[in-house]
């Protein structure tokens, strides 16, 4: 029990009440009513705790059930600007508590500006009128305290933080050479910035296991989601909450979700085309069987294939069970190829790191590019231009994905439809060495 401070007395305190969520007392020796000594850091505590759980998702009544405080008082917390929480601060002497500073708050300003909490809030809302002189000593003390409102306080009133998530393969194992990413996140980088976002990446996917439903992401710290990976069950499972989000390089989303993605169908058109008209007649196809893109590439290629009239024959598709190849595994399914009767003269290819690794088998067997297989790969990463001389590949315009990427995130944020948010983009096909002797490709560019 605590100690009177008015008589001294410790026996005969007895609770009366609570102030704000901070437990009173009444001694019965004097019969004066009082809050401890140090309450006002347990209020504090108790401020920062609900603050947190709040911003974790927790519903008010929950909150209130876990730290015993009442819900409207926890509510008045949330929507007060003088926010107590959070950060660690500033200089001495200015909201020490029991030498532990602490981020200086609104109430410090207006009691070193000699103003009421309003005003300063007022000055920093750029509301009302005041005295010129009121608004200088408001600024000396903002200045003096270095204090800065509460993002968070901010965020949980305006019920947004002016944060984009992304979930992205993880940087840590980019190879600048082989990846597609840097150029999507600059696109995404530049956009945000031009917006007045900033960018929440969660990082070590695929490595970390996320948990399936998606709650890491529905914390209340975004205001929606670029997703550049594919997790269907996570998509919907966010979708289905309310989080605006939209999806890079997967046009088969849940309703409600946005998307931007190159035309990979029509892709896959330009390199038959170009094949054809070099007069291959027997053409392979190489690539992954996983992912939305990498099936409507396959798609893409057996219908244009069937629009010139070629055969589809299946013993010249070989569908991969990861997203990549090694150049003894294309050394086998290339040897297989070549055993047959119609052998095949092009190989088209679902990745540029995929048609690398064919390209080298070929060369391995003794098979020289192009003048006995031509080879043709997708994206066009920076080592496609150094592959046997360069190689003939599709475009991707990863940049501009990402901007686009995040000016639609933001669209749907601000409540665009979603029919507005679904962009397909162009492909472009790049003509190199791999399927054109050094001087027709020369004369081609």
């Amino acid at each position: 029990m605590p100690t009177c401070p008015y008589c001294l007395q410790k026996d005969g305190q007895i609770k009366a009440g609570t102030n704000r969520g901070i437990q009173r007392y009444r001694c019965t020796q004097c019969t004066r009513r009082y809050t401890p000594e140090g309450a006002g850091e347990a209020k504090r505590s108790l401020r920062e705790r609900a603050v947190y759980l709040h911003g974790q998702g927790r519903k008010l009544r929950q909150i209130a059930r876990e730290i015993g405080v009442h819900h409207t008082t926890i509510s008045n917390w949330l929507r007060a600007d003088d926010d107590a929480s959070v950060e660690p601060t500033v200089e001495k002497g200015v909201g020490e508590v029991s030498g532990v500073r602490r981020r200086p708050t609104i109430s410090d300003v207006a009691a070193s500006a000699h103003v009421a909490v309003s005003t300063v809030s007022n000055f920093i809302n750029g509301k009302g009128r005041m005295a010129a002189a009121t608004r200088t000593r408001i600024q000396e003390a903002i200045d003096q305290l270095h204090y800065t409102p509460s993002a968070l306080a901010r965020a949980i009133r305006e019920r947004r933080t002016d944060v984009i998530g992304l979930l992205a393969y993880t940087m840590g194992t980019v190879d600048a050479e082989k990846s597609i990413m840097p150029p999507l996140f600059a696109g995404i980088s530049e956009a945000a910035d031009l917006a007045g976002k900033d960018l929440h990446v969660y990082t070590g996917w695929p490595n970390r296991v996320l948990d399936v439903n998606g709650a890491d992401l529905l914390s209340g710290r975004i205001d929606g989601l670029i997703l550049v990976v594919e997790h269907e069950a996570m998509m919907e499972r966010v979708a289905a909450a309310g989080l605006p989000v939209v999806a890079i390089f997967n046009r088969h989303v849940p309703q409600g979700v946005g998307y931007v993605n190159c035309d990979n169908i029509g892709a896959m058109g330009l390199v038959v085309d170009h094949l054809m008209h070099l007069g291959h007649k027997n053409i392979a196809f190489l690539c992954p069987r996983h992912g939305s893109n990498f099936a409507d590439r396959h798609s893409g290629f057996i219908r244009s294939m069937k629009a010139h009239g070629m055969k589809t024959d299946t013993v010249l598709q070989h569908l991969l069970p990861g997203d990549g190849i090694t150049s003894d595994a294309a050394f086998i399914v290339l040897k297989k190829w070549l055993s047959l009767t119609d052998r095949p003269t092009a190989v088209v290819c679902g990745t540029d790191g995929i048609a690398t690794s064919v390209a080298d088998a070929a060369v391995s067997m003794g098979l020289r590019i192009p003048e006995d297989l031509a080879v043709t790969g997708f994206d066009d990463v920076p080592l496609a231009q150094r592959v046997h001389g360069g190689l003939t590949t599709i475009r991707q315009p990863f940049r501009e994905m990402g901007r686009i990427a995040c000016e639609r995130i933001g669209a749907l944020i601000d409540g665009a439809s979603v029919d507005e948010c679904r962009v397909t983009l162009p492909a472009e096909l790049v003509v190199r060495v791999s399927t054109l002797k050094p001087s027709l490709a020369a004369r081609s560019n």
